[in-house]
């Protein structure tokens, strides 16, 4: 009665670790203690079925503190048991796989009719090996195994698992005492199966409330790329095993997002990061301590899974992301060009209605400013009407060249001649700005196809922008080169520069950063517009206080 007692108070305590809230390694840890502790053995070892594989936990009093965990495969015994997939078997595993299979266990005396093995003495331990034929795989501290029992954990009749007991002592087991072991040994199987559920669920819980927060961030309008990975990254330590010693970091092209700086840890997992089938970064899981080993390393199969998954949404949303950006783009682009064509219709027909009288304008002014007897005020005022007249219809020009209505004579155009002749323009007028004119013209600069009127329009519009931003004077560099698919000339000075925001704008029509006096805001509209007509490329670097480039490329014939 007392020994019925003393079981039944253990199998109390087991199930009683089975309800508490703690971690896998920790409640494998108290049941190993607890075990050693209560069957005064020196070694235990605990072999049980976790839905497809085995686990394998066991503990020496030699080194109590240290839990040895495995996770082993299986293979089908027949249609209905599974065994697991020992490479290195010993004596202790061949027993199993007997205990497992029930092979002639019946017929064979030192087994049970529950199928339990016990050996009192290392003379029988000794004999099963050689009958076995195990001898050689005896593991060396085999031999200081004085007494042993394993046990069949069994659930509804049904094996899956064995109880492992060694000891250093002879008879250690009574008969009464494995009786016991065998009717302890279904609670024991039920408790730790129980937990294992309870903490498996508790892990998908966990896992799906990731994934649930991940999905609530995606969802959010007006959120960049940046803020999605900086909310992502903080998400994966609550979703491990030990959140309080995870640390996360995710890695996009050249940017990484993580939890906290990480240096040396013990342990990483690892999920490549992959955009339309390019991989793009990696998703890294660590922990800052050691662990016992579960199904990757420290890591659980489920915690593979959770990584995986992390790492398929970020590359959904990148992707996503980055399509957006484009949309956003070619949108831009096509409303630009949109009302590009529309002014450029509007540029056309006011141009044609106004180039008649402007004429008569300026023919009749020419007529009056001949009169041989008109006042001195009246000839200046006839002079202001000459040169406005002027003035109006150079632009009406810059409307019909933006609008394309000039024709477009097409011949070979060497770009370095087109800017030897119209620099002979502006050198007197860079002299007296107090502006260095610096030519960089590359030798055997090749032909391109062009119109070299459009060509001269071009440099001349960027040369005087290039000048009007000097105005206490600088360097102004006019250089050329060449590639095997373009030829360029740059426009470069360190004259007031421009900002991102007027960069954006520059070449849109009509807008200008200068007096009204000073432009119409039409300059580079139209050099954007020659230049496209000859699929061309133009790239504009600027800084505030420190000067503008222009780089106009062409390609080549």
């Amino acid at each position: 009665m007392k020994v019925q007692n003393k079981y039944k108070l253990l199998s109390h305590k087991i199930l009683d670790l089975s309800n508490r809230e703690i971690s896998r390694i920790s409640y494998l840890n108290e049941i190993t203690d607890t075990m050693l502790t209560f069957s005064n053995c020196d070694f235990i070892k605990i072999l049980l079925l976790e839905k497809d594989k085995y686990i394998a936990f066991s503990k020496s009093v030699d080194i109590k503190h240290l839990l040895n965990y495995r996770s082993l495969p299986t293979t089908l015994y027949t249609d209905k048991i599974l065994i697991p997939v020992i490479h290195e078997k010993d004596l202790f595993d061949v027993i199993f796989e007997k205990i497992l299979t029930a092979q002639d266990n019946n017929q064979d005396s030192d087994f049970t009719f529950e199928g339990t093995f016990y050996s009192e003495t290392p003379e029988l331990l000794n004999l099963k090996a050689e009958e076995y034929g195990m001898v050689k795989s005896l593991p060396g501290n085999n031999n200081s195994i004085r007494s042993c029992a394993i046990i069949p954990i069994k659930i509804s009749g049904s094996v899956i698992g064995v109880l492992q007991l060694k000891s250093r002592k002879e008879n250690t087991f009574s008969f009464e005492d494995i009786e016991s072991y065998e009717t302890f040994a279904e609670t024991l199987g039920v408790s730790i199966l129980h937990f294992l559920t309870k903490s498996y669920l508790h892990e998908r819980v966990k896992e799906l409330t990731c994934i649930y927060q991940i999905n609530q961030i995606i969802v959010q309008s007006n959120i960049s790329i940046n803020e999605i990975l900086n909310s992502i990254v903080k998400l994966i330590p609550p979703a491990w095993q030990y959140p309080e010693i995870t640390e996360g970091r995710i890695s996009i092209d050249n940017l990484i997002y993580e939890t906290s700086s990480i240096n040396y840890p013990y342990w990483k997992q690892e999920a490549e990061i992959f955009v339309k089938d390019k991989k793009r970064g990696a998703i890294e899981v660590f922990y800052k301590e050691m662990k016992p080993e579960f199904d990757e390393g420290p890591f659980l199969a489920e915690e593979r899974s959770l990584i995986n998954e992390i790492a398929r949404k970020i590359g959904v949303i990148i992707e996503i992301k980055e399509e957006e950006e484009t949309k956003i783009r070619l949108q831009e682009q096509l409303h630009h060009a949109d009302r590009l064509a529309l002014i450029g219709q509007l540029a056309a027909g006011v141009a044609h209605e106004l180039n008649e009288p402007l004429g008569s304008i300026l023919g009749f002014a020419q007529l009056a400013l001949k009169s041989l007897n008109n006042p001195e005020q009246a000839a200046k005022d006839i002079d202001k009407i000459i040169k406005a007249s002027l003035y109006s219809r150079e632009i009406i020009r810059k409307l019909l060249t933006f609008a394309k209505e000039t024709p477009k004579n097409i011949s070979t155009v060497n770009i370095n001649d087109v800017i030897s002749e119209s620099l002979m323009f502006f050198e007197s007028r860079c002299t007296k700005a107090g502006i260095e004119l610096i030519r960089d013209l590359a030798v055997n600069m090749p032909d391109v196809k062009g119109n070299s009127f459009q060509f001269n329009h071009i440099l001349i519009n960027l040369v005087v922008n290039s000048i009007q931003a000097m105005a206490n004077g600088g360097q102004l560099i006019i250089s050329t080169s060449f590639s095997d698919n373009y030829v360029c000339f740059a426009v470069e000075d360190n004259g007031i520069g421009m900002n991102d925001e007027i960069i954006e704008n520059i070449f849109h029509p009509f807008f200008t950063t200068k007096d009204i006096d000073e432009g119409t805001g039409l300059g580079l509209a139209v050099v954007h517009g020659i230049v496209k007509s000859y699929n061309g490329k133009i790239k504009v670097k600027s800084a505030i206080g420190k000067g503008t480039k222009f780089e106009i490329l062409f390609p080549r014939n």
